[in-house]
């Protein structure tokens, strides 16, 4: 890897795992204090993110399964 590239994947990672983890953490503030809402609204949010996700992996692994590796890669680079 060159010296570029290996500073902005160090600085995407930190910036990823920062934003993350002050999005999980402000979110259940931001609904318990803005928005008035149960505790219970926040577990629902975080489940049905996690189960959006889930099923969407699995509807992408099918179409994934049907292209070779090259076409695929190729398409998750233009993405």
């Amino acid at each position: 890897m060159t010296g570029v590239s290996s500073c902005s994947l160090r600085v995407s990672v930190i910036l990823m795992l920062g934003g993350y983890g002050a999005l999980e953490a402000g979110f259940s503030l931001f609904v318990v204090n803005n928005l008035h809402l149960s505790i219970h609204v926040i577990g629902i949010f975080f489940f049905t993110n996690t189960m959006t996700i889930v099923l969407t992996q699995l509807v992408v692994v099918n179409l994934i399964n049907r292209h070779s590796r090259t076409r695929v890669l190729a398409f998750g680079a233009v993405l």
